[in-house]
């Protein structure tokens, strides 16, 4: 490999992959995409390869790519895992801390946990925002430190998800139909909120409420 290489690059190629698209990625970087294609450019000819090949509506890896993303996705989570401190003093951390949260979450008790975070992390810059599709790549990119979400399985391990607790679902329906069963509810039409971040293509309540005949 290029004794040159720039493994701050890196990041690049794995989130490419994912999005396929120059624009998604540059927004996840909090880079213009003229910038992204230069960096791209700077991995061509630092790996001496086109890497990614250019179509009318996305991009695709090259075969040496393909062969070489699992390598880099893997190099690119032990090196933040040995960045890791082994101790850590809350009261002494001053750097900011970004946590996301579903709006209802947020306006529920966000003001809460924003107390709680400026309690326990006295010095630091507490912020909560509103989860985005691009939070899950903020993440790795060290943007955003934790977000409050179901879990999924579709993240790449670099991400760590802790179970926390249970969030009760529910059916609401105006009073004035007189419902009162789940039974007399699931046969009215239904409108399916979408979850952000959370595999926008699958209804997480369609999928939670056929599991449950």
């Amino acid at each position: 490999m290029n004794k040159d290489l720039d493994l701050n690059l890196l990041k690049i190629l794995v989130l490419l992959d994912k999005h396929r698209q120059l624009k998604p990625v540059a927004k996840a970087m909090g880079k213009s995409e003229a910038s992204i294609s230069k960096y791209l450019a700077r991995l061509r000819l630092q790996l001496n390869d086109e890497l990614f090949i250019r179509h009318p509506h996305h991009m695709e890896p090259t075969d040496y790519l393909k062969r070489q993303l699992p390598k880099i996705a893997d190099a690119l989570e032990k090196l933040e895992t040995c960045l890791i401190s082994g101790e850590f003093e809350p009261e002494n951390y001053e750097k900011d801390i970004t946590v996301c949260l579903p709006q209802t979450a947020q306006y529920s008790f966000g003001h809460l946990l924003a107390m709680d975070l400026m309690e326990l992390f006295p010095k630091a810059h507490i912020s909560v925002a509103t989860i985005t599709e691009y939070t899950v790549e903020e993440i790795i990119l060290g943007k955003v430190d934790a977000q409050l979400h179901y879990f999924n399985d579709d993240l790449p391990k670099s991400v760590h998800q802790k179970f926390i607790g249970y969030a009760p679902a529910v059916v609401v329906v105006p009073e004035e139909l007189g419902i009162t069963t789940l039974e007399e509810a699931a046969q009215l039409p239904f409108i399916m909120l979408e979850i952000i971040g959370w595999k926008e293509k699958e209804q997480l309540a369609k999928r939670a409420m056929e599991s449950h005949g």
